[in-house]
């Protein structure tokens, strides 16, 4: 470590040692250039301390939220750096934590910058990279087209092609390729396609070892040169860019790898991502509806016929009802702990008389008022013959030593500025009860509502502040609260809990059936755990606590339900003993069935777009005419309605993702112009009332649908029809594996489907129907029948049996002249060969399987 803190500047000699230790501890984990870059993150911390005066090792999470907004507000750093350097010193304090040099790290819970979903980096169009190459290829420096066609057609990171050595090329089955050395010391293979062979030849030259690339003074390029090249050849090419680095040209390789028609795992591939979500940063024409699979899925589907309309009723806000009855439960607060006990009780603010006689003694402040409005005194428990009222301060016997205890009485703010009165107990001296008093009075607000508020309040509590989240999660939060956390951890204080505490809640609950008799399954223990954990995190946040014991308990793992396809093996099953799986697709089959018995239905065009297009129920009850244009086919997703209970909320999409365009097909257009006509027919109708809602499906009055009503009509046309049972969100899990198994890469049905995670859609939304197994399945049959049968071949033309030498015949003649040819054995079988007709015989029989011989 080639910086560290100065002694004197905020760190003692002593203590300069231990943070020489655990910088040393931390960077020992990395090697190279992951090293070299967590020093230099590191570096910059460590420096700001310094120039703040501040220990690192004493830091608290206010002094990290001060160096993160440093970087943004002085630094002007854009956000993924800020991001970057954060995981650093939070990796750092980890590293403390586990040698045991300090106790718990303050750079956990400190909020991190929103990183864009798109890289900030901007790659060349098409004609861009074409003028890039043609310049580079004509300039007289042969090292430029050999650096533009590394980075550009190879996909190459700058360190990986100015690493690159002539000893690297070679040969691998038949095909030139580059050796590199990538990211954690990976080796790869890279093939080199000829134009780029052409391109390295001519920067080798007739060198035989050293470098690929040079600079101008014949030793290696480093990242440097190759930028200020790059530079001079954008500028020489025309090609007008704000800033020209050589990233750039790795992301313009993935780009146009995609505009190729190259699916997203092999440019993952090609790209040596470890995530295909970086591939996606990189891919800047994500939203590019000439890639869409809809277009694909047109061809590949059966048509359909008429059409009909739906919509629902409006329904009131629920948000702000939840919060009121939320806040209706909000209790006064008695709490035990011990043989302490700490009531609470809202009084508005302190006494009249008291705050006018604090202020009569020149008392300014809250704090001010409060000191001398509180008060130490000493009751008992003695108790009235007569009335059996106690006595408390009254008891005469209060004199003796060891009858009755001390307490203390005092006024403090809570968390929303109102003065509440602290009554505390059970202290046997006076002078405990005035220390604790003091601690108190010197608590901030946050630490002492974080002392004495019960579990059940500051869940209430949070519950009322949540402004940012939709009613429908509010809703499933405020059902975890009530039902699950409140009955089991509710009168515990929030300090005191720990995770023995959840681990034995969580335990009682998985044991507990519920109301329809079913065990409590994973994936609902862990969707409380986040409701918990969510609380706990904003009870960190405003200085409540200082961990969040939610974090270290240990859960069964929820998994997902993977959609099943019904094959007839599985329907056969299910006639027989009713078996259906949670999550079911139905094959290309049955779909076409379904849109076959369902053609004459009001609401056949809604089932084709969920169908084939994947739309949610709430998206498809919230579709309006003005987000569908029908002449540029395609419609936009931009509400949804949701219901909580049975009263429906309408909306903004589920996620950033689900805001999204959807092209159509020309069948799809058809439908939904047929489906208009004849709602202009029902509203122009004498004698039908109609409401225009401008909704695309209404009920016969113009009204939309209630989104309930379309799960009940499926399921009814789906028995009808005799085919075997699905859910209505299940169509979206098919329209999702339909496009995949017509060509669509996932990235293409993840857009489509809009998910947030390309991670969901290949392990949740995607499965292979049985059509593309057995395809798959003969593909891969006739891949090992042929190899065999070659391997079969070469070994009989290595065994057959070679004609004896012939002896030497004697010369009678010295004169030079043209040697006689040798005579040819007469043809036999009409000019064919024994030999080659049994390997024609061989080669027209069915090869054997290798486990055969």
């Amino acid at each position: 470590m080639a910086v560290f803190p100065i002694p004197g500047a905020g760190v003692a000699p002593s203590g300069e040692l231990v943070l020489r230790a655990a910088v040393a501890a931390y960077l020992g984990r990395y090697r190279g250039l992951t090293r070299q870059h967590c020093e230099s993150d590191l570096r910059v911390f460590l420096r700001w301390c310094s120039d703040q005066d501040l220990d690192p090792l004493t830091a608290v999470r206010a002094d990290v939220e001060r160096y993160v907004r440093w970087l943004q507000d002085v630094g002007h750093y854009q956000p993924s750096t800020v991001s970057r350097r954060l995981s650093i010193v939070t990796g750092f304090y980890r590293v403390c934590v586990i040698d045991g040099i300090l106790p718990q790290s303050p750079a956990d819970y400190v909020r991190r910058p929103t990183v864009p979903a798109e890289s900030p980096t901007l790659d060349l169009g098409h004609l861009q990279f074409e003028a890039l190459i043609t310049t580079a290829r004509l300039s007289p420096n042969p090292n430029d087209f050999a650096l533009v066609a590394l980075l550009g057609l190879l996909g190459l990171r700058i360190f990986e092609a100015c690493g690159s050595n002539i000893t690297d090329l070679g040969e691998e089955h038949g095909h030139r390729v580059l050796r590199l050395r990538g990211k954690g010391g990976k080796v790869v293979l890279i093939p080199l396609p000829p134009a780029v062979a052409r391109a390295i030849e001519r920067a080798v030259g007739g060198r035989i070892d050293g470098p690929i690339l040079r600079n101008m003074l014949g030793g290696r390029m480093d990242r440097h040169a190759a930028s200020r090249r790059l530079r001079h050849l954008t500028v020489a090419a025309g090609v007008r860019m704000p800033r020209m680095h050589p990233h750039m040209l790795r992301h313009t390789f993935v780009t146009t790898m995609l505009d190729a028609g190259v699916s997203l795992r092999d440019v993952q591939i090609a790209a040596r991502h470890a995530d295909p979500r970086t591939t996606m940063r990189y891919d800047r024409a994500r939203n590019n509806l000439d890639r869409h699979p809809n277009y694909i899925l047109a061809a590949y589907m059966a048509s359909g016929q008429t059409v009909c309309p739906l919509r629902v009723e409006r329904g009131a806000d629920v948000h702000d009802a939840l919060r009121a009855d939320a806040r209706q439960r909000l209790p006064s607060t008695a709490l035990m702990a011990g043989d302490v006990c700490c009531c609470v009780t809202r009084s508005g603010d302190v006494p009249s008389s008291q705050r006018a006689d604090a202020e009569q003694q020149g008392y300014r402040n809250a704090q001010e008022v409060a000191m001398a409005a509180a008060g130490v005194f000493k009751q008992c428990g003695c108790r009235e013959a007569a009335t059996g009222r106690r006595l408390g301060v009254r008891c005469g016997r209060l004199a003796e030593r060891g009858h009755g205890s001390w307490h203390y009485r005092c006024y403090v703010r809570d968390l929303s500025g109102r003065a509440v009165q602290v009554r505390r107990g059970g202290f046997t001296s006076q002078a405990a009860a005035q220390t604790a008093q003091k601690q108190t009075l010197t608590e901030s607000q946050e630490q002492f509502a974080g002392r004495t508020w019960t579990v059940a309040r500051w869940l209430r509590y949070w519950l009322t502040t949540r402004a940012s989240i939709r009613p429908t999660t509010l809703r499933a939060y405020t059902q975890h609260v009530e039902t699950h956390l409140i009955p089991a951890i509710g009168g515990l204080r929030l300090a005191e809990v720990t995770s023995r505490h959840l681990t034995a809640m969580f335990a009682e609950l998985g044991a507990t059936p519920t109301p329809t008799g079913q065990p409590r399954s994973a994936a609902t223990l862990q969707r409380v755990r986040a409701t918990l954990r969510a609380a706990y995190n904003a009870a960190i946040r405003e200085g409540m606590v200082v961990d969040n014991p939610a974090r270290r308990v240990e859960m069964p793992t929820a998994r997902r339900p993977h959609a099943v396809v019904w094959t007839p093996g599985q329907v056969e099953q299910w006639r027989a003993d009713g078996t259906r799986p949670a999550v079911a697709v139905w094959t290309t089959a049955q779909l076409a069935e379904l849109l076959d018995a369902v053609a004459d239905d009001p609401l056949f065009p809604l089932w084709w777009l969920i169908a084939l297009r994947g739309l949610r129920r709430g998206e498809a009850a919230g579709l309006r005419w003005q987000d569908v244009d029908l002449d540029r086919r395609q419609l936009s997703i931009t509400i949804q309605r949701t219901t909580i209970g049975y009263q429906v909320i309408e909306g903004p999409p589920k996620s950033t993702a689900s805001r999204r365009t959807i092209a159509l097909d020309r069948r799809t257009v058809t439908i939904l112009r047929a489906h208009l006509h004849r709602q202009r027919q029902l509203c122009r109708a004498e004698g039908r009332p109609w409401r225009a809602a401008g909704y695309v499906f209404t009920r016969a009055d113009g009204q939309p649908f209630h989104p309930n009503s379309l799960t009940k009509r499926l399921r009814y046309l789906i028995t009808t029809a005799g085919l075997p049972p699905v859910r209505l969100h299940d169509l979206r899990h098919g329209a999702a594996s339909l496009a995949h198994t017509a060509g669509a890469d996932l990235k293409t049905v993840q857009d489509q489907i809009g998910h947030a995670s390309i991670v969901l859609t290949a392990d949740t939304y995607t499965s292979v129907l049985p059509a593309t197994q057995h395809k798959a399945a003969e593909a891969t049959a006739r891949l090992v029948l042929n190899t065999a049968r070659g391997v079969r071949d070469k070994i009989r033309r290595r065994n057959r049996p070679t004609d004896p030498p012939r002896p030497p015949q004697k010369s009678t003649t010295v004169a030079a002249g043209p040697s006689p040819k040798p005579q040819v054995k007469p043809a036999v079988d009409g000019g064919r060969r024994p030999k080659r007709r049994k390997r024609q015989r061989a080669a027209s029989k069915q090869p054997r399987s290798t486990s055969d011989r």
